[in-house]
């Protein structure tokens, strides 16, 4: 430890060591504080992929791939009931409502001639 003396004799020293450590503990605050927020965002990403659990007072989030398999079943159950719309030999929903119109529009023609 510099006795008073060494100090009172160079000051300046002194005041350039004081500052660069005040400097140097500065830049690791914010060199710190910047690979805190880095963590936290892949914690979040990290969260956001593989879900979470179910807390007290807080609901359960589904993982990314929870999420794309219930996307997956819903588009399937589309798939299926828009088949049904599809005109084929005669079994689907759009070829019965075909011979309903089609009887339909013979029965009116039929009516009209009469």
């Amino acid at each position: 430890m510099p006795s008073w003396s060494d100090i009172v004799t160079h000051p300046a020293e002194y005041v350039i060591y004081t500052a660069s450590v005040l400097v140097a503990l500065g830049v690791l605050y914010a060199a710190g504080s910047q690979c805190a927020k880095f963590i936290r965002r892949v914690t979040h990403a990290l969260d956001d992929l593989v879900g979470e659990p179910e807390r007290p007072g807080v609901k359960a989030r589904p993982g990314v791939m929870e999420r794309l398999s219930g996307i997956e079943e819903r588009l399937r159950t589309v798939e299926a009931d828009t088949a049904q719309l599809q005109r084929n030999s005669g079994s689907h929903l759009a070829d019965a409502i075909a011979r309903i119109e089609e009887k339909l529009t013979s029965s009116a023609a039929a009516d009209e001639q009469s």
